[in-house]
């Protein structure tokens, strides 16, 4: 069965896409997930999901559908499973805190993210789209993740052509570090914290225009 080309956005793209947006806090977090490759929960936050029975916090686990494996939400004290539509959300209680001013380093050209779990790596500052002091005041975005979604996708329908949705970002940061700035794949994996150096191979084949016009200049 072929599998369908990894949709990314492209440098060129990205920068119609930052023009056209005239809210400096979605900017900002448009930036973040580009030019450094944050996820979106690592930009806004990500609320813990609580159990719609007994309000306990859910575990994620895969299950056996029909001989598939599928993502569940799971509550240890109801023994039960859920699918993502049926949970709420917690409004205090954090899984992933939305990213600080503190964690953004100008001098070093560095951002500390937290992520899952607790894990954290440091990340790059894109020179091509680079973060002010002015910017930092906007921390933390208070942007609900589904509206951040909701606008980047019509936003990139409006001005793209296509309704790209706001991890093509992620995507368009690994293409960009690998097939334009040539960095090795460890290093990029590094930045973005991909847990597999695979995956990461799987963005260097991203862009097959750019691969077929590197095959004619070497001819």
């Amino acid at each position: 069965m072929a599998k369908k080309l990894i949709r990314f956005i492209s440098t060129e793209e990205f920068r119609k896409v930052l023009k056209a947006e005239k809210d400096n806090a979605r900017k900002l977090a448009y930036v973040l997930g580009f030019g450094s490759g944050l996820r979106i929960s690592e930009i806004v936050g990500l609320y813990e999901q609580i159990c719609p029975n007994c309000s306990s916090i859910l575990e994620l686990r895969k299950i056996e559908i029909e001989k598939k494996k599928v993502k569940r939400l799971y509550c240890s004290k109801c023994n039960k499973d859920f699918e993502a539509k049926e949970v709420l959300r917690s409004k205090e209680i954090w899984k992933i805190k939305p990213i600080q001013s503190h964690q953004i380093d100008l001098n070093t050209k560095q951002i500390k993210i937290l992520g899952k779990g607790g894990k954290e790596r440091i990340t790059v500052i894109n020179p091509l789209f680079p973060i002010k002091e002015s910017m930092l005041k906007l921390l933390p975005l208070k942007i609900e993740r589904r509206t951040l979604q909701n606008r980047f996708k019509k936003l990139c329908n409006k001005t793209l052509g296509k309704p790209l949705n706001f991890h093509t970002l992620r995507h368009g940061f690994a293409n960009h570090m690998l097939n334009e700035r040539n960095l090795p794949m460890p290093m990029v994996q590094g930045f973005g914290g991909w847990a597999r150096l695979d995956t990461v191979g799987i963005y260097a084949k991203a862009n097959p225009i750019q691969a077929i016009d590197k095959v004619w200049e070497g001819f």
